[in-house]
């Protein structure tokens, strides 16, 4: 159940967050294509991955409106194929990146886990 407050932030409070801190990323589905979203970037830093035999690995999070114009509906992420660019440091080139999965969907956003 949605609450009042989550109901009015996903209608004015997720959009000016973007517009204030947001930066622009390329969503590529798997099935083909791409389209430029904006985004809140979360960039980790460095972690060992130890499972993997040690491998350091920089995790992102991306949190985009849950919205198939505006940003990515969750409907249409197929994880572990579709990517998005995004750069690992400000002012960087963009890189492409996996979708590992979809950690959230509140208030109007999606937090999506890039490796």
């Amino acid at each position: 159940m949605t609450n009042r407050f989550a109901t009015q932030f996903k209608k004015t409070g997720s959009r000016g967050l973007l517009y204030q801190f947001g930066e622009s990323v390329t969503y590529y589905p798997l099935a083909g294509g791409s389209r430029s979203v904006t985004a809140l970037v979360l960039r980790d830093e460095l972690s060992v991955v130890a499972e993997l035999g040690d491998v350091q690995s920089q995790s992102i999070v991306v949190r985009v409106l849950n919205d198939s114009t505006l940003g990515i509906a969750s409907t249409e992420i197929e994880t572990g194929g579709d990517e998005i660019a995004v750069a690992l440091r400000v002012g960087e080139a963009a890189t492409r990146r996996a979708i590992v999965r979809v950690q959230a969907d509140s208030t109007g956003f999606l937090r999506i886990l890039l490796q």
